[in-house]
């Protein structure tokens, strides 16, 4: 059960842009996305075997770890809290007054980053691993 008054566990988060694609596919194009299965390679499968949607994210990696541990300090899930400080400060982020400061120029339209995930994700599904669809 999900408590909505914490954050998503870390087994959660990690399929969080998954849920995501799944929910926005299927109230924008109710016709052709029913019913979106999550699975790996790709992470979105239809039944009919039609359509098969691998899903990235264009975030800095560095960006994204501090602000789980941004969220892990702030609802009190950290053993050493002074540890997770120096990791985030260490991720070019800092922690001013309760308020994570991002990296610097690491917001998800940034060309260079759009281009890594697309590049990553391309080779990944040009590997023998991932399944055909329509």
């Amino acid at each position: 059960m999900i408590n909505k008054e914490q954050p998503l566990e870390s087994q959660a988060r990690k399929k969080y842009y998954e849920c995501y694609a799944k929910i926005v596919l299927e109230e924008l194009w109710p016709e052709e996305f029913i019913d979106l299965q999550l699975e790996e390679k790709p992470d979105l499968q239809s039944n009919d075997e039609k359509y098969g949607v691998e899903v990235t994210i264009a975030i800095d990696e560095k960006q994204l770890e501090a602000e789980s541990l941004y969220t892990c300090i702030s609802y009190n899930r950290v053993r050493n809290e002074e540890y997770s400080l120096k990791k985030i400060n260490k991720n070019g982020c800092k922690l001013v007054n309760g308020i994570l400061a991002g990296r610097s120029g690491t917001d998800s339209f940034q060309l260079i980053l759009i281009l890594k995930a697309f590049n990553d994700k391309l080779n990944k599904l040009n590997g023998k691993e991932y399944r055909s669809f329509r």
